[in-house]
């Protein structure tokens, strides 16, 4: 896992402008050289991504900003990233709400 674990701090740096969903898992994939496993559902619900610049953001963040986007969590499970609106269990699992003053 440690060379997943690697890849999620390695720094990524995006402008999408009203990208589909699976655009920016693609660029993603494409930037990184991660396996990024998106469920079916997960595409279907997804809405197209707002715009929004980053310079040297880590993949880790990257991908809570999809979390954010599409109400999804994401897990590294034999060197892949899985993306799916339900929590399974795996190395690693993250989930992003709001949090408001």
């Amino acid at each position: 896992m440690a060379n997943l674990n690697e890849k999620l701090d390695q720094r990524v740096t995006f402008e999408f402008s009203d990208q589909g969903f699976e655009d920016v898992v693609n660029f993603l994939r494409q930037v990184t050289g991660v396996k990024l496993i998106v469920a079916p559902e997960v595409t279907a619900a997804a809405a197209a991504a707002p715009s929004r610049s980053r310079s040297r953001n880590a993949l880790r963040d990257a991908l809570k900003w999809i979390s954010e986007l599409t109400t999804c969590t994401w897990r590294c499970r034999e060197q892949a990233i899985y993306i799916s609106n339900k929590a399974c269990a795996g190395a690693i699992t993250s989930r992003c709400t709001t949090v408001t003053d």
